[in-house]
């Protein structure tokens, strides 16, 4: 890829890519206070497509100098297709927090969108094809709106892989019981787990009412097998349901 060194406008440049990159408002204002105490300390890099002007690194830095009304910044301009532009955007922040859904999205951005091969996606981003049929696997088992909140943090990091286990119908309720008792990653695996071995409506419904109860009562029991406790607790849920109908009589 060739590069040159060149000083443009922070509104000059085009952002569509920065869906795979979202800067959060404290890491703008972080990037504020560098840029006031210490300038730019390296160039954003910028491909050149058509006449667009695309940004693949260095969102922080331009929603900074908006925000300060610095009029240029140092970019490196590259020459590359859009598919490599976007690959940019893993290969230049792929040590830092680059989330599994962000890397997912990516992946299927580059084989729907630029009709790349899985293989050829494994190669740009230089990771092996099971990476990324891994990461195409998880997006399209995840609902738009789950997927969204990962995006948005309102789902904890690393709880896709265990919600896209679920039916899209079934997705929604456990995101609002993820929310409602606060569940950690492990914990929401745990009662995917729970939920994906029993086959009883009322059982499933109590997992997402009493998911705290129910990792606990499992944890206690954990010596026994998945299906005994299960067993176990159906019949405790029948015997109440029974002893309910019993009082309203």
């Amino acid at each position: 890829m060739q590069t040159q060194l060149e000083h443009l406008a922070p509104d000059s440049l085009d952002i569509r890519l920065g869906i795979f990159r979202p800067c959060s408002v404290e890491s703008i204002n972080r990037m504020m206070g560098s840029l006031t105490s210490r300038g730019q300390l390296t160039p954003i890099t910028v491909v050149k497509d058509k006449e667009r002007l695309l940004l693949v690194d260095g969102f922080k830095r331009r929603e900074a100098a908006l925000k300060l009304g610095h009029k240029l910044l140092s970019a490196n301009l590259v020459t590359a297709t859009p598919g490599e532009a976007k690959a940019m955007i893993y290969l230049t922040n792929r040590t830092q927090s680059f989330s599994m859904i962000q890397e997912a999205l990516l992946v299927r951005d580059l084989v729907e969108v630029e009709g790349l091969t899985q293989v050829e996606v494994a190669t740009l981003l230089e990771r092996h094809k099971s990476w990324a049929t891994r990461r195409l696997m998880l997006i399209r088992d995840l609902s738009p709106e789950i997927i969204e909140e990962l995006k948005l943090h309102i789902l904890p990091p690393g709880s896709g892989s265990s919600l896209a286990r679920l039916h899209h119908d079934n997705q929604a309720d456990f995101a609002i019981a993820v929310q409602t008792h606060n569940l950690k990653p492990r914990q929401i695996k745990k009662l995917v787990d729970l939920w994906c071995k029993s086959d009883d409506p009322a059982m499933q419904k109590w997992l997402l009412e009493s998911p705290l109860e129910a990792l606990n009562i499992a944890r206690i029991g954990k010596k026994e097998s998945t299906e005994k406790w299960l067993n176990y607790v159906k019949i405790v849920l029948e015997n109440l349901d029974a002893l309910n109908r019993a009082l309203l009589e």
